[in-house]
């Protein structure tokens, strides 16, 4: 496991956000702490999950190109699944960039590392 500098950028219809820290990487995982929310990041050749936990809730999305899956939330005990539609994955050696649609909703993430 190694420490490393990241960038994390995430957008929707209603916001963009960017994230500039620390990360944990091991092998195909990188692990970073935003604001108090956990974030895992794992990813292969041709999917990328991304787990984001908190004291009140989780998520986690699995992203495979051209293919319907889900995002798995729980929120005070109540688990429920939204799908997911992946239009663009792209990993390489130091840049992982996805674009999906939730329920319709626009996404863009990209990690930089």
């Amino acid at each position: 496991m190694s420490k490393i500098s990241i960038k994390a950028y995430q957008k929707n219809s209603l916001d963009e956000y960017t994230y500039e820290g620390y990360a944990i990487k091991s092998k195909n995982r990188l692990i970073y702490n935003d604001n108090g929310i956990k974030t895992i990041v794992e990813y292969l050749k041709d999917q990328l999950i991304i787990t984001r936990l908190s004291s009140e809730y989780k998520i986690k999305l699995i992203l495979n190109l051209n293919s319907m899956t889900e995002a798995i939330c729980t929120y005070q005990h109540i688990t429920f699944k939204i799908p997911i539609k992946t239009v663009i994955l792209n990993v390489t050696p130091y840049k992982i960039e996805t674009h999906y649609f939730i329920d319709k909703e626009f996404y863009e993430y990209i990690l930089e590392y």
